[in-house]
């Protein structure tokens, strides 16, 4: 919730108009600006539109249903741990299992798929503490147990939040501000969430993501 807020507030900063939950009608386009009309009948004219639907699986015309796959309502084709569908000769992995869409998700699958069907080492692929990010403006970038996620898995934690302005932002005059956040585990110290939200962050998650990967605490940031 506090890096989508912040989010919200530097999108808006910049004369963004954010909508939510908005069933859009139509885009039409007019010159060289845009006309939304909205489900209550408004209309709005921008000069660019951010249009987020939301994606499914392509798996029409496959002819799943010929070999005995039926696809979910989603259109996904449903696997087990092991990325084995319902037809004990056929494996699926990637955007068309629609577990985590994401490339270097579907490269872990087919490596843990060859190592099942290949060299006789059953993997099941680890979806935990998978590092991703948002291209938004400013970016986003996360890994990692939410607050609310560690707090419904029973967790004690410790919160540590920083707010501040980029260096380079102090010498440009832009008043765009970065958060980091960290969800600290209070038995143990052990880092269970970090979330990102400024500039190139996530680069910058990557090297964090390994690190809390190993169980790096919060006194080893600390150093």
């Amino acid at each position: 919730d506090d890096i989508r807020q912040a989010l919200y507030r530097e999108m808006t900063a910049k004369a963004m108009d954010v909508r939510f939950q908005s069933r859009v009608v139509s885009i039409e386009r007019e010159g060289d600006e845009k006309i939304t009309v909205f489900e209550d009948g408004s209309r709005e004219t921008y000069d660019e539109i951010i249009f987020a639907t939301g994606r499914r699986p392509m798996t029409d015309n496959l002819g799943l249903e010929s070999v005995g796959i039926v696809p979910d309502e989603f259109g996904a084709i449903e696997v087990d741990a092991f990325c084995k569908t319902g037809v004990d000769s056929i494996y699926a992995i990637g955007d068309v299992i629609h577990r985590m869409e994401l490339t270097p998700v579907a490269i872990a699958e087919g490596m843990a798929v060859a190592r099942t069907l290949f060299q006789g080492q059953p993997v099941a692929p680890d979806y935990n503490s998978v590092p991703t990010a948002v291209f938004s403006q400013p970016p986003i970038g996360t890994v990692g147990l939410t607050e609310a996620k560690a707090r419904e898995e029973g967790y004690r934690v410790r919160i540590y939040r920083s707010r501040f302005r980029p260096l380079k932002n102090t010498l440009s005059g832009s008043r765009e501000e970065a958060l980091f956040k960290l969800i600290v585990d209070d038995a143990s110290d052990r880092v269970l969430g970090i979330h990102l939200l400024g500039a190139d962050v996530p680069e910058m998650l990557q090297g964090f993501a390994v690190a809390m990967k190993h169980g790096v605490t919060k006194a080893q940031f600390d150093t």
